[in-house]
């Protein structure tokens, strides 16, 4: 609750098997992850810019906090999230009130990743603007039971791979069973295919 994460240097020169979270970084699971009223900005990491979370993140609340200016630097294609990046399954993840803006991934979810299975992944009243990698320019996501998107702002955000396809703004590689987007809007997202949004294997 009112926190500030910032650096101007960045954890490349870590220990190899240190793999993410220029802030935090969750070794096992998440079972609880509250996040309030927080600022994270120009922190890098080669995973997870800001926050990795190594396990499962069973339940996630991310409310008025600002990401902003954070880098994901691995190639390693199974890593990613500029801000966020999640290796196990995501439970239920609820982002209200959040900015995103101007992070940055070397592959994949330039501000958030999570590449597993998700259950109930929400996204109330935020905004995603800025935000590149070589696909997903905003969020990568894996299987995903049910995506709710309500008042939400993509905007300016670039899948700028130029031999992959998919997602300026939302890439979702798997099943989505359930979706729902409502009083959102997405402008001027680009990418070789869904400038928008692109779903692999509906």
């Amino acid at each position: 609750i009112r926190c500030i994460f910032t650096t101007d240097e960045d954890l490349m020169e870590a220990p190899m098997e240190i793999i993410g979270g220029g802030a935090l970084y969750f070794i096992n699971d998440a079972n609880r992850l509250f996040i309030n009223d927080c600022e994270f900005t120009s922190l890098t990491a080669r995973a997870g810019g800001a926050i990795y979370v190594e396990g499962d993140l069973n339940y996630a609340l991310i409310n008025s906090s600002y990401f902003m200016y954070n880098k994901a630097t691995t190639n390693q294609s199974n890593y990613g999230g500029g801000a966020i990046d999640v290796e196990g399954n995501a439970e239920y993840l609820f982002v209200t009130e959040s900015t995103f803006g101007y992070n940055t991934a070397s592959t994949a979810g330039g501000a958030i990743m999570l590449k597993s299975n998700n259950d109930l992944l929400a996204f109330f009243k935020s905004t995603f603007d800025a935000n590149y990698a070589p696909y997903a320019g905003a969020i990568f996501l894996g299987n995903t039971e049910e995506l709710l998107i309500y008042e939400s702002n993509f905007t300016n955000s670039k899948g700028t791979g130029s031999d992959i396809i998919g997602g300026g703004a939302l890439y979702v590689l798997g099943n989505l069973t359930s979706a729902y987007v409502a009083h959102s809007l997405f402008e001027n997202n680009s990418a070789r295919a869904g400038g928008a949004i692109f779903v692999e294997g509906i």
